[in-house]
């Protein structure tokens, strides 16, 4: 469009040098005016610049005046950064003229040219340009010329880190580099450049919070892209190659490994969530994933249901047949996804089953029983066989898939749980181990000391008195150990008595079992006397150190510990068994959530599913804000309360009740911050704010408040916060529900595609035949190294050129496809280009008009007589102003210079970044008739001054000019000097496949031109 600025009205005075009206001209769209000062005007300066700083080109690449800008450039203009210009007006045929001129001028330069006036960031070049607006038709007319966009590393942003410019600059490069456009004219395989593009840009959002945003529209529009390129695929045989397009398929290894469609496993990877959940791909996972089974897609859901389960009880018959002979009928029927997956699914849930029967196994008598020495159960051996079975399976993700195992919560998941259950094994084998099955015949063959103090106990039903004597013993040492392990073995039927009576009176049995530890105690003390006079009397310290140390190790299985104590009570708190079920436990609460995964194959249960994973994300940010303020108001509570936490111990424990609970809810910041906790859900009562034992009302008062501001802050707020964020979550994910589910299924179906885990466990763990042929064929690989690479390449590159050929020419169609679709799509939504054609047709209309016209005969008639008369002569206004300033120069020195404005110099290297350039030219400095005592100090006149911008009186001639006439709009003003001019057809009008920009001049002007030479005529 014309810029406003300018002064366009034509008459006496208005104007005062050649460059003036030239650039008028321009403006208007003169043509011959533009040709009869560069013919006429020897000392014209065709690189003038306006007010705004544009040249005669600029101008005629925002009016969209093709013929000009031809005009412009075979009269050896110079560009600047008129290609930017043009790409940023959408002009397509200026572009295409300007990279013809340069080719022929052999100034490639120019193709990278950067803004002279700071319009763009530095490092926006034409091309960047072309690719912002995603003009297919620019950036192939650039392309075909040798433009290209390099690597952000390679402009000069990339040196700079943390600044502004830096940010932009790589923003601006990757805006253009995710171009659908530059992808599609660039790339030999845009898919798979999509996705890389998409997955960096997710990358750099999270790098660049800042911009995260700006990044990752960009993402997403490389997704859409992908999944666009695959929805204009027509047939079964362009959907098999572009999803079963491997680039490195056959480089080394054999013809019949299948991995499924590999595209789709590229795009699981990146997270291209689109591309997956495109009908496209979807259909052709669906067929894949019930091959073999045709009568599926026609049963009903009773029958599949039927089918599935029937399959999923005979799992190991279908397993061990498959052990034996993998490659028969019932091998490919195993190796159906859909079995598959069945078999794995009964597995886990046989799996859940025992873990089930394991927790009902013990019984009361077995739990009061010492089940630290025991063997495992049956169930218990199962399990473990299990375990081992699905750690195999994890192991060969992990060998399989790298770094990558971790991106998927659920492999995170499989792997705690699976540490946890070995972490048990490994607890309960150390405590097998180190536990006693003699029958105490170890003690009897000890070396012990002469000197020993002898233990004389007598035992009753009921009461059991011990007598301790300090005399040396008469009998040797062998026979008075002997005497000590009887009577322990007489304690030990105690034990067995006490406990049968436990069940009857439990509380007289109680209280007789604490008065028989005591006494376990003592006994416990005495062995540890006569350990000390082993050592003191010099005896053997071998046997004697060994028998001390299993005495004393009354928690990891010892002999008195374990044959005497045996009760749960009396174990230590990190007892290595106890931390084994403690593990075992928890390990057991995930293996039961584990099935939830599977829950995705529903349409219904699985977009649920996938919101509670999101979910969580939103209670650990939770928790991150409310562990501050759990904590700080711990602190608090503890501070005000744990000074008469012990007066209230003592008060509660001076009451001598035997079922009261004497713990203090703030003694401590453990039980603080569990008060606290419990809190949240109302189980504490308002009474452990009280005082126990005085009374303090401003503590009281100070407790009260604080609880209170807990409950205000930890409830009201952060709880609903965190119930809105859930349910912002749960939105979400529900808006693109079927994308999150199919992404999700997809994701599921792909690990029984691949093939790497046939049988499920435990039966994974029996090799077969074809695992013992992969090893004998790794080996063999093994030992011939890259030669049998080099082999194998050779051997199949003929076939790999052939599909990747295939390749190639089917990606080429369907970019055509997209490309044209795209068109399409940008001319039914693009109106401003329907209104440009429009001005540009009218324009060349209106030129060809009056050529015709001016070829009449009358009219050359009445032109020769008025040449003869010397009246009017020939062309526009603009022409009149030209020729009085040829034949009459200004009254003043140096017309031509007085509106140099120094373009020439400025344009000298179009790349030359001038925005930081402290000595870039200004106008100023090119405009020696404005500067000094010229320039006007309060800037530049208005039009209506009679003053015109370079400060000059107008010439009093000018004032008695006649009205203004355009050789448009009189027919009769044609050459009188005998210049001619070639007719410009059709074909030399303005071009462009979607942009397209033109500016005749005012409405008005054009339709009083159109009605007089429908008069004259």
């Amino acid at each position: 469009m014309p810029n406003s600025n300018m002064d366009l009205e034509l008459g006496p005075g208005k104007f005062d040098s050649m460059e003036k009206l030239f650039l008028a001209a321009a403006e208007k769209g003169d043509k011959k005016a533009i040709l009869y000062a560069l013919d006429n005007a020897p000392d014209l300066n065709i690189n003038a610049l306006d007010r705004d700083g544009r040249s005669a080109l600029i101008i005629a690449i925002q009016n969209g005046n093709s013929d000009i800008i031809e005009v412009l450039l075979e009269h050896k203009i110079q560009l600047g950064d008129a290609l930017l210009r043009a790409v940023e007006e959408q002009f397509t045929g200026a572009v295409l003229m300007i990279c013809e001129h340069i080719k022929q001028k052999d100034i490639p330069e120019f193709l990278n040219c950067r803004a002279l006036n700071g319009d763009f960031h530095p490092d926006i070049t034409p091309i960047v340009l072309a690719a912002h607006h995603n003009n297919y038709d620019i950036i192939k007319i650039l392309l075909e010329y040798g433009a290209r966009i390099e690597e952000p590393e390679y402009y000069v942003f990339s040196t700079e880190t943390n600044t502004l410019q830096h940010s932009l600059g790589l923003l601006n490069i990757y805006r253009a580099l995710a171009s659908q456009a530059y992808i599609s004219l660039t790339s030999i395989d845009p898919i798979n450049t999509a996705f890389e593009k998409g997955y960096l840009l997710r990358k750099l959002s999270r790098k660049n919070a800042e911009f995260s945003e700006a990044f990752i529209e960009l993402a997403e529009q490389c997704e859409q892209f992908a999944a666009d390129i695959l929805g204009h695929i027509r047939n079964h045989k362009e959907q098999t190659c572009v999803l079963y397009h491997d680039p490195n398929m056959y480089e080394g290894g054999d013809e019949d490994d299948d991995l499924g469609p590999y595209k789709v496993k590229v795009a699981i990877n990146l997270q291209q969530k689109k591309f997956v959940s495109h009908p496209h791909c979807q259909q052709r996972l669906t067929q894949l994933w019930y091959e073999g089974l045709p009568r599926w897609y026609n049963s009903s859901f009773l029958t599949n249901v039927l089918f599935s389960m029937i399959i999923g009880m005979s799992f190991p018959i279908l397993s061990c047949m498959y052990i034996i002979y993998p490659w028969g009928s019932v091998g490919r029927f195993v190796r159906i996804p859909h079995c598959q997956f069945l078999c794995h699914l009964t597995s886990g849930i046989a799996f859940l089953i025992l873990l089930g029967i394991q927790s009902t196994y013990p019984t009361e008598e077995e739990v009061q029983r010492d089940r630290r020495k025991e063997m495992p159960t049956p169930s218990e051996w199962l399990i473990v066989l299990w375990v081992i079975g699905l750690t195999w399976v994890e192991i060969k993700e992990i060998l399989y898939h790298g770094s990558r195992y971790l991106n998927d919560r659920w492999n995170v998941m499989d792997f705690l749980t699976l540490s946890l259950y070995w972490a048990s094994i490994a607890l309960r084998i150390v405590v097998i181990t180190n536990s006693d099955y003699g029958d105490l015949e170890l003690m009897t063959t000890t070396v012990l000391p002469t000197y020993m103090p002898t233990l004389m106990m007598t035992t009753d039903d009921e009461d059991i008195t011990i007598i301790s004597s300090g005399d040396q013993p008469t009998t040797s040492p062998p026979e008075e150990l002997e005497r000590i392990l009887r009577e322990i073995e007489d304690l030990s039927f105690v034990v067995d008595d006490i406990r049968e009576k436990q069940a009857s009176n439990r509380d007289d049995v109680d209280k007789t079992f604490k008065m028989f530890r005591s006494t376990l105690d003592d006994v416990q003390t005495k062995i540890d006397v006569i350990m000390e006079s082993v050592d003191n009397s010099g005896s053997s310290g071998g046997s004697g150190g060994k028998v001390g140390k299993r005495g004393k190790n009354s928690g990891a299985g010892g002999i008195v510990s374990a044959d005497l104590i045996g009760v749960r009570a009396d174990w230590d708190d990190f007892e290595p068994m106890l931390i084994a079920e403690g593990l075992f436990a928890i390990a057991k609460v995930l293996s039961f959530l584990r099935p939830i995964c599977f829950t995705v194959m529903s349409r219904h249960v699985g977009p649920m599913q996938i919101s509670l994973g999101g979910m969580m994300f939103d209670i650990c940010k939770f928790l991150l804000i409310f562990s501050f303020v759990w904590f700080a108001f711990s602190l608090g509570m503890n501070q005000l309360y744990s000074s008469y936490s012990f007066d209230a111990n003592n008060l509660c424990q001076n009451q001598q009740d035997p079922i009261a609970n004497c713990k203090q809810p703030f003694d401590s910041i453990p039980n603080t911050m569990m008060t606290l906790f419990w809190a949240l859900f109302g189980l504490p009562d308002l009474d452990i704010l009280d005082l126990k034992g005085t009374d303090k009302a401003f503590t009281e008062t100070v407790g009260l408040l604080l609880y209170a501001a807990y409950h205000v802050i930890a409830i009201v707020v952060l709880l609903n916060v965190l119930i809105a964020m859930m349910s912002s979550t749960y939105t979400r994910i529900e808006e693109d529900a079927d994308i999150q589910w199919k992404f999700s299924r997809s994701r599921l179906w792909m690990s029984y595609f691949e093939g790497r885990g046939t049988m499920p466990p435990p039966f994974n763990l029996i090799p077969t035949p074809k695992s013992f042929y992969y090893f004998i064929k790794w080996i063999l690989h093994t030992i011939n190294g890259d030669s049998y690479k080099l082999k194998m390449k050779e051997r199949n590159k003929a076939f790999r050129e052939e599909r990747e050929k295939q390749y190639r020419e089917t990606m080429g169609r369907l970019v055509k496809r997209y490309i044209f679709d795209a068109k399409r799509d940008d001319d039914e939504n693009n109106q401003e280009q329907w209104v440009n054609r429009l001005k540009q047709d009218i324009s060349g209309f209106k030129y060809e008009m009056f050529e015709a016209l001016s070829g009449m005969d009358r009219k050359m008639q009445d032109m020769e007589h008025k040449i003869e008369d010397g009246v009017n002569p020939m062309g526009t206004e603009v022409m009149h102003k030209m020729n009085d300033v040829i034949r009459k120069p200004l009254s003043r020195p140096d017309s031509m210079q007085s509106v140099k404005s120094g373009l020439s110099d400025a344009c000298i290297s179009p790349s030359q970044d001038i925005l930081n350039d402290e000595t870039s030219p200004l106008w100023e400095e090119f405009d020696p008739v404005v500067s000094g005592n010229n320039r006007n100090p309060r800037g530049l006149m208005k039009p209506d001054s009679s003053y015109n911008i370079a400060g000059y009186m107008y010439p009093p001639e000018w004032e008695k000019g006649g009205p203004i006439r355009y050789i448009d709009e009189d027919g009769d003003l044609l050459d009188q000097r005998g210049f001619t001019y070639p007719r410009r057809g059709s074909s030399k009008k303005r071009k462009s496949g979607n942009h397209l920009g033109n500016h005749i001049g005012p409405a008005s002007i054009k339709r009083k031109s159109l009605k007089e030479n429908n008069t004259k005529v």
